[in-house]
């Protein structure tokens, strides 16, 4: 199978070296670069050091980096030095670091499909309106959710429209697929659940210490509470 372009994987902040996201995005792209396809993958520069990085590094992710914050020069200007829009990136905030490096690399590289993977909820809005602006076909991975943040009516409109023109919308848990059906205000017909590799063998039996055992307590939290 050939295609034009490569994945592109643009992760999104949580600021974990590795976590639950990154299991997902990363073993999806060793799958694909041991078939052949190209892949490229924006990630926070403070993960590039940690073991699971320098591994996909060497087996052929091309990371481009994004800086926890956006210095001022990066605000104002692109790295070729033209000015560019220092209103649009400076509203940003945040999410500008992601943006920027988002927009570099889609510009760089010919993109057969983006990945935007959100350790939160949904990924920021404007990378949805990146790909949809530069026509580029994209899916979408959430990874949790949260009741203490909710959209205003004017984002949940924008995310309508932009999660509707996404080939598939993931969730790692139906009950995540419905809370950012409730955030956004409309159900997802292109919803789908991918679960999270499960890393411990089924047969796999813990030492349990007994009754009488002396030392410290230890608590085991399986899952989420």
């Amino acid at each position: 199978m050939t295609i034009a372009g490569r994945f592109v994987f643009v992760t999104t902040p949580h600021f974990d070296p590795w976590s639950g996201a990154e299991e997902l995005w990363s073993r999806t792209a060793v799958e694909l670069i041991s078939q052949g396809f190209p892949v490229s993958a924006n990630v926070w520069e403070g993960s590039l050091q940690h073991p699971r990085m320098r591994e996909l590094q060497a087996r052929g992710v091309d990371f481009w980096p994004w800086p926890r914050w956006s210095s001022l020069r990066d605000a104002i200007t692109d790295r070729t030095g033209w000015v560019k829009h220092p209103w649009r990136r400076l509203k940003l905030g945040r999410n500008g670091s992601v943006f920027f490096a988002a927009e570099r690399l889609l510009n760089a590289r010919t993109t057969a499909i983006a990945v935007l993977s959100d350790g939160g909820t949904l990924p920021p809005i404007q990378l949805l309106e990146l790909c949809i602006a530069k026509r580029l076909p994209f899916v979408t991975i959430s990874h949790a959710d949260s009741e203490a943040v909710w959209y205003d009516d004017d984002l949940a409109k924008r995310y309508r429209t932009a999660l509707a023109a996404a080939l598939r919308c993931f969730f790692v848990a139906q009950a995540n697929r419905r809370m950012a059906e409730k955030k956004i205000g409309g159900e997802l017909a292109n919803a789908e659940v991918v679960r999270n590799p499960f890393n411990v063998s089924y047969d796999t039996t813990l030492p349990w210490p007994g009754s009488g055992a002396v030392g410290p307590v230890r608590f085991a939290c399986v899952g989420r509470l």
